[in-house]
């Protein structure tokens, strides 16, 4: 910016938040084919931060494909455009755990792995996991953030 010159800024999107809830807003955006088509560039997804504690794993899936996940033992299916969150067995052991996340496209259709990895688990971190269409590579993705939160007395 130049000298005097103010930031302009762009409202992307707004939400109300209700009296004494802590929210996490994560904004997603548009595919191209619907900003082309006049969609706003982004929509946000709202996750409720007082119902995601320390150790939690929120799966966000973005797209219209159907994702499984096994982890800690369990098998999870995520819906498309759904959001679902785990909370693993034994969350006061800090300890590792083998993941493997695959998706198909119709209910009928055989199931692909997108990745395989081991995930730490630990109660004084709660990981958000999106699962989203790389318009680049053409094919579905994932991307983890972890959200570091002071341990829960007694852990």
């Amino acid at each position: 910016l130049g000298e005097g010159e103010k930031p302009v800024f762009s409202t992307l999107v707004r939400t109300a938040r209700p009296e004494g809830r802590r929210l996490l807003g994560v904004l997603v955006p548009a595919a191209t084919a619907q900003r082309k088509a006049g969609a706003p560039p982004f929509t946000l997804k709202v996750i409720n931060e007082d119902r995601f504690a320390g150790g939690d794993f929120q799966f966000l899936n973005l797209t219209p494909l159907e994702f499984g996940v096994m982890f800690d033992g369990q098998k999870l299916k995520i819906e498309k455009f759904a959001s679902l969150r785990f909370r693993p067995q034994r969350i006061n052991e800090a300890r590792n755990s083998p993941v493997m996340i695959s998706f198909r496209g119709a209910p009928d259709s055989e199931w692909s792995i997108l990745t395989r990895s081991t995930w730490r688990i630990r109660p004084t971190r709660k990981e958000l996991c999106l699962l989203y269409w790389d318009e680049r590579n053409r094919r579905p993705a994932f991307r983890g953030l972890t959200l570091f939160v002071e341990p829960e007395s007694g852990s």
